[in-house]
């Protein structure tokens, strides 16, 4: 009988007993998380959100696999991740409430478990009683081209681009070794549009943030989310970050 064990970067190792081994690949995931709050029509318009997120996925990426998971805290984002295989989370998106400190969570008995930025934990401990900072975060499994996008009001706020979250999480993915990473944020209020059959937070102002840099994008048809020869822009932000940063140096 053959054994599989779990090797890095997300492939599953078959071994036979004559020595022969096949290499079976894992799909490479998409995470998207709806951060709870305690509102039911708030969560249920989270949800219709994600699911928008998720057909798109699935649409354009049929070779990777999309799970959506409902998150009441930090903690249980930061164990989801942790107990990947490592670098096989192509892309996470978070839909929720956000400031430009945090990405706002709460539990069911109404605890704040909301995602900090580093080091603001302060001037915050009497509202937020159970909480991870950014630098808690276990990256091990993101993949080096991890797309993170956080779909919540002012993650990217245009009042503080020099320190926000979006811009924390995107050094803790360089620092990491995720060369290749991006964080957008919302720089406004977010609002998930006008049509009622497809709720989407993907639009009006944001910013792309690789290693605490804003990346210089600009989309042939003016949005981020432009589709270019059956994908979404994800690799046109990549030959951007190239292009900025790492061409010619």
């Amino acid at each position: 009988m053959p054994t599989r064990t779990l090797s890095s970067k997300g492939k599953m190792r078959t071994k036979s007993q004559d020595n022969t081994n096949e290499k079976i690949h894992i799909k490479p995931i998409r995470f998207i998380f709806i951060c709870n709050i305690n509102s039911r029509s708030e969560v249920n318009t989270f949800m219709a959100a994600a699911s928008t997120i998720k057909k798109d996925y699935e649409k354009f990426f049929p070779q990777h696999r999309t799970e959506v998971h409902l998150i009441d805290s930090a903690k249980s984002l930061n164990e989801k991740l942790s107990g990947q295989a490592d670098e096989i989370v192509k892309s996470i998106d978070f839909v929720g409430h956000g400031g430009h400190e945090m990405i706002g969570i709460m539990d069911e008995d109404n605890n704040r478990t909301s995602l900090m930025m580093d080091d603001v934990y302060f001037f915050f401990q009497f509202w937020f009683s159970d909480r991870l900072e950014v630098s808690d975060l276990d990256f091990h499994s993101l993949m080096k081209n991890v797309k993170i996008e956080i779909h919540g009001c002012k993650t990217s706020d245009k009042r503080f681009l020099e320190k926000n979250i979006a811009k924390n999480i995107s050094q803790k993915l360089y620092n990491d070794g995720k060369i290749l990473s991006y964080v957008i944020g919302h720089g406004n209020q977010a609002n998930p549009g006008s049509d009622p059959k497809r709720q989407d937070y993907r639009h009006d102002a944001r910013f792309i943030y690789h290693n605490g840099n804003i990346v210089t994008y600009k989309p042939k048809k003016g949005a981020l989310y432009t589709i270019e020869k059956g994908h979404l822009s994800e690799m046109g932000i990549e030959n951007a970050i190239r292009a900025q940063f790492y061409d010619n140096k």
